[in-house]
């Protein structure tokens, strides 16, 4: 692969917005079926109960459920709102281009 190649892969890599989700939901798909089968082996070795999560109650884990969405929603506002912010702030890229020196001698 030649240097133009490497660099227009690499500029492309890091400024799709979609890379990184699709790769969160593929590692989230791996993890997933890993925890299920951790779960299923403890369960049939009788470590864990068929109930237990965190030794609380159904009501408790809803509650800690409830928090962690209430965070990822809250994480996910204050990220896009931060960028939206950043994008309509008027301010644009500087350039070495932008600055010539357009002065007579």
């Amino acid at each position: 692969m030649r240097w133009n190649q490497k660099y227009s892969l690499k500029s492309y890599i890091s400024g799709s917005l979609w890379l990184v989700p699709f790769v969160a939901v593929m590692l989230y798909w791996v993890v997933s079926r890993i925890t299920h089968g951790i779960d299923g082996w403890l369960r049939r070795t009788g470590r864990i109960e068929a109930t237990a999560f965190y030794g609380v109650s159904i009501t408790g884990a809803r509650a800690l459920l409830e928090t962690v969405v209430t965070l990822n929603l809250s994480f996910l506002v204050f990220t896009f709102g931060f960028a939206a912010r950043g994008d309509s702030s008027g301010r644009r890229a500087i350039h070495p281009a932008d600055h010539r020196d357009d002065t007579p001698a």
